[in-house]
């Protein structure tokens, strides 16, 4: 640990970043400027002013007399730990090697998981007399007035004074552990921690040094596919000794755990006891309620009230974020700017259509009549235009305010409609999904009709029925 003498000082004024020293000779003030950058101490002084000038600044004013004598940190800290608990986020500062302030945050998200940890050097500042301030960069200052620790450490400086949040312990007493929740008496944690929340290279020297950790290896979308991979599976253990292992819990509340394994869906109580299972044919997530096909039935499950243990990344759009608006009236299109919220439009504006297409009228494919978009998202830019009655499917194209048309399907479709994300197209009494059509150009089924469950029910045309995925995927009757 490396030590600065900084003498001849009456008061000073801290920040984690900087400490400035103040030195007064008949009513004149010079300051001492001091930073500590990677480990790099640095002064400046600056010129003298009057007293009066000074008393103007807004801070509080620490007289140098009234430190503590030979406070010594390393003493204070020797196999203890300060401990800064929030509820979801735990701070703990210990040395290590006499010379290095380790910072360790975790937080509860879904697991305990390592926030940070920085590895700091830490300097001792001696402002004579044995009154000492350490210093660790990136954290603040530290020292004590009448046996009572004063603090500008971020992590702690407004909460190293309750009792309740703040405690010095011994080190071998204080869980610093991640990876894990609890759930009752029991400990439940995730293997393959580590692989999954990678993390950069930690160095244990002098120099300052600190890693955060990224979250490139967590899933980003909410499947509970992706989640049910051999990373995301869970332990189970009580007074140390491992009740399950290779756990692929999704889902829990007080009352109940759901586990997935292959293609069973398990259930277990508060005290880790399979209460039931059964097995799925496939499975899908709409909102709050998990949809199961269990033989040729739909058997849901509602996750009101549950934890999920999925980590879904994905981004949200907040704000007040203008969107462009489009209306069809009969065979013509105009387009409005939504710039307030929802309520402030601009002067509806008629877009030109250059298409040699026929048109007797149009609808966009969810079959409304108006679509809006924002600037941050994509639009579904596929509209179906009917001539005579018949239904055709284009793309349509709109700048500089006018609107082109590209084929996709002609117009000799009785109907075109969008359900849950599929295409269905209707000709002849026969129905199919976009998708399947344009690679056969024929039809399977019909009749296709949307369950409000994820899946669709359908019959095909030699009269076999079963259900389909929002992905075409057919399991048919057993």
């Amino acid at each position: 640990m490396k030590t600065f003498d900084l003498l001849g000082n009456e008061f000073m004024s801290v920040n984690y970043s900087t400490l400035n020293l103040y030195h007064i000779d008949s009513g004149l003030v010079t300051r001492t400027y001091c930073n500590n950058f990677r480990n790099s101490f640095n002064t400046a002084e600056t010129s003298s002013y009057f007293d009066r000038t000074l008393s103007s600044q807004q801070f509080s004013r620490v007289y140098i007399s009234e430190l503590d004598s030979n406070f010594n940190l390393n003493e204070e800290l020797k196999n203890k730990v300060y401990v800064v608990d929030k509820g979801d986020e735990k701070d703990f500062f210990y040395i290590k090697n006499n010379n290095i302030l380790v910072h360790k945050t975790i937080r509860k998200a879904i697991i305990w998981t390592l926030e940070t940890e920085n590895y700091n050097c830490l300097n001792r500042i001696n402002l004579g007399n044995n009154k000492y301030v350490y210093w660790a960069n990136n954290n603040g200052q530290i020292y004590k007035i009448g046996g009572e620790l004063k603090t500008s450490f971020r992590a702690f400086e407004y909460y190293y004074h309750d009792e309740n949040r703040f405690k010095v312990k011994e080190i071998d007493s204080v869980d610093m552990d991640y990876g894990y929740f609890n759930y009752g008496d029991y400990k439940i944690r995730l293997k393959n921690y580590d692989r999954i929340f990678k993390m950069d290279t930690i160095r244990e020297d002098d120099s300052y040094d600190s890693y955060k950790i990224n979250y490139d290896g967590i899933c980003k979308n909410n499947s509970c596919n992706d989640c049910l991979k051999e990373n995301w599976l869970y332990e189970v253990t009580k007074g140390g000794k491992i009740l399950i292992d290779n756990l692929g819990l999704r889902y829990y509340n007080k009352n109940k755990l759901i586990a997935f394994k292959q293609n069973f869906v398990l259930f277990y109580s508060p005290v880790i006891k399979l209460d039931s299972q059964y097995n799925y044919r496939t499975m899908n997530i709409i909102y709050d309620t998990i949809n199961f096909l269990v033989g040729n039935r739909i058997k849901r499950q509602s996750l009101w009230g549950f934890s999920s243990t999925n980590w879904n990344c994905g981004q949200t759009i907040c704000g007040n974020v203008p969107s462009n608006i489009l209306t069809i009236n009969g065979t013509k299109i105009s387009e409005n700017l939504n710039v307030g919220l929802g309520y402030e439009k601009s002067i509806p504006k008629m877009i030109k259509i250059n298409s040699e297409v026929k048109i007797d009228s149009m609808v966009f494919l969810n079959q409304l009549k108006e679509i809006s978009w924002r600037v941050v998202y994509t639009v579904d830019n596929r509209i179906v235009l009917y001539n005579k009655g018949k239904a055709g499917l284009y793309e349509f194209n709109l700048k500089d305010s006018t609107v082109t048309f590209k084929e996709i399907l002609p117009q000799v479709f009785d109907k075109i409609y969008e359900k849950n994300g599929l295409v269905i197209l209707n000709k002849n009494n026969k129905e199919d999904v976009l998708s399947y059509y344009l690679l056969n150009r024929n039809m399977r089924f019909g009749k296709i009709e949307y369950k409000g469950t994820g899946f669709f029910r359908y019959q095909k045309l030699d009269k076999t029925k079963g259900w389909m995925t929002a992905e075409d995927v057919l399991y048919n009757d057993l």
